[in-house]
């Protein structure tokens, strides 16, 4: 993984201009360094039909000034949004569905189509099965190093973008022994379009904790995440420019100009850019499961929640069905067995606990049947990651995890996580230092403060006037 030229890194959005918020500067900084990066857009953006090629269109111009080549834009060309009651990700696997554009099938641009119309000569019709083949294949098709994804945000082409690439992962991770990429998942709201306007305040400021969530009882909209586990990357000097208009991601985003991205450039760009990593070298990806009560799917499918409406707006974590393995209540024995086909070395295991705040597991046993056991104690109660360190264990090929104490009627788990090295991957070949940036004197920053507020708010007025007589003319 040393090897800058062999790294091939797969940005996931579904909207253009999402790719700005996700990873613009990251995208920028790898560029620089001649590491190919692709990026691959679910929807054409086409809510407002008119907009769909204009969209299109503006995102080739706007990924050619962070270093993006156009042949490594994909386009899977479904919907933004559906007619009816149910978005895509929660129909049956080929339902069709027809799109808010009035569509029914993929497509893209006529010198850039859809990659299905480019791989197969066809035009996928709207279908979950579709949809997911597509991601599926075009992950195959370039077989990244490391995938940058959107994560559960509010908006539901997000939350949809984000289930199916995970469903993805977690079942490629079990097909493939060939296939362990860096995962990083990351909001586009939550700390970046919805964070503070602080670009112009020094020293640079780190992204901070989001300040609208979900649910209020928990640190992060994906309630396994902890705040202090996110992964900081340092952001290149063109990213934070004294003045914005100067600010290689503001001028990216000014390609987006049917958009109002680059008006929120002083909240999304920070001194950092931070990410939450998913491992995906656990054992139990290629591990037989048996459990005495329960469905032993959601254990390593790779997701740590999962949404049976993605439409539901926000509330809180009852959103979130369908992903946690909870023995029957009468079931004595709660136990969960994990067998490998070839004696394994083990350093570490987490557990994801059920995020109901209700159930928690005071105390559970784990077995590696080898005449070690060990007792874990209290787990992290919210469903973070409960890391279990304990000497290295050799030639395993069964491994038990017994709850023994708890409180509340669904005691649980949404993953469970076996690992031979108890180190997390380095990601040295992406990540800087993290330094401050400190220059600048106050007063002369509040004045250039003051000024360049004065003119984006302007900018901002006057784009908003522009985009709905657009529309009330489009819209006759």
């Amino acid at each position: 993984m040393d090897n800058l030229m062999n790294q091939k890194v797969l940005i996931i959005v579904p909207h253009q201009d999402d790719e700005i918020n996700i990873a613009g500067s990251m995208i920028y900084e790898l560029t620089k360094q001649d590491i190919c990066v692709n990026v691959l857009y679910t929807t054409n953006g086409d809510y407002h039909p008119y907009e769909a090629n204009t969209r299109l269109k503006e995102c080739i111009l706007s990924l050619d000034v962070i270093g993006v080549a156009e042949k490594n834009i994909y386009f899977m060309g479904y919907g933004d949004t559906w007619k009816g009651e149910t978005h895509l990700y929660n129909t049956e696997g080929d339902e069709p569905l027809i799109s808010m554009a009035g569509r029914c099938e993929t497509y893209g641009l006529p010198k850039h189509p859809e990659y299905r119309f480019i791989k197969s000569g066809i035009h996928s019709k709207y279908t979950r099965n579709n949809y997911k083949r597509d991601m599926r294949d075009i992950i195959l098709d370039i077989m990244p190093t490391v995938i940058i994804c959107v994560d559960f945000d509010w908006h539901w082409d997000h939350r949809a973008t984000s289930l199916i690439f995970e469903e993805i992962i977690g079942e490629l991770l079990k097909e493939r022994n060939d296939f362990k990429p860096f995962v990083m998942k990351k909001f586009a709201y939550a700390g970046a379009w919805e964070g503070p306007k602080d670009y112009y305040d020094r020293p640079f400021k780190p992204t901070i904790l989001p300040f609208e969530k979900l649910d209020k009882r928990y640190e992060l909209d994906v309630p396994s995440y902890k705040w202090d586990s996110r992964i900081r990357f340092k952001v290149p000097t063109e990213a934070k420019t004294p003045l914005i208009r100067n600010n290689i991601i503001y001028k990216a985003a000014c390609k987006h100009k049917s958009q109002m991205v680059r008006f929120t450039i002083n909240r999304i760009c920070n001194d950092d850019i931070v990410f939450w990593l998913r491992r995906t070298d656990s054992l139990t990806y290629h591990a037989g499961i048996n459990v005495s009560s329960g469905n032993a799917k959601y254990l390593n499918d790779f997701k740590l929640i999962d949404c049976s409406n993605v439409y539901t707006k926000r509330k809180n974590v009852d959103i979130f069905d369908n992903c946690i393995w909870i023995p029957d209540e009468k079931d004595e024995r709660k136990t969960i067995t994990f067998f490998f086909a070839e004696p394994k070395i083990v350093q570490s295991i987490s557990l994801y606990e059920n995020f109901d705040l209700i159930c928690h597991i005071f105390d559970a046993e784990i077995d590696f049947y080898n005449g070690y056991k060990i007792k874990t104690g209290e787990l992290i109660n919210s469903g973070e990651e409960t890391i279990i360190l304990f000497p290295e264990q050799k030639n395993i090929t069964t491994i038990s995890v017994k709850i023994m104490k708890y409180v509340g009627k669904k005691p649980g788990f949404t993953e469970v996580e076996i690992f031979t090295n108890k180190q997390r991957p380095n990601l040295s070949f992406l990540k800087g230092d993290y330094q401050s940036d400190k220059t600048s004197s106050l007063t002369s920053n509040r004045i250039r403060k003051t000024m360049e507020i004065n003119y984006f708010e302007i900018l901002l007025l006057i784009a908003r006037i522009k985009r709905k007589i657009k529309r009330v003319y489009k819209n006759g």
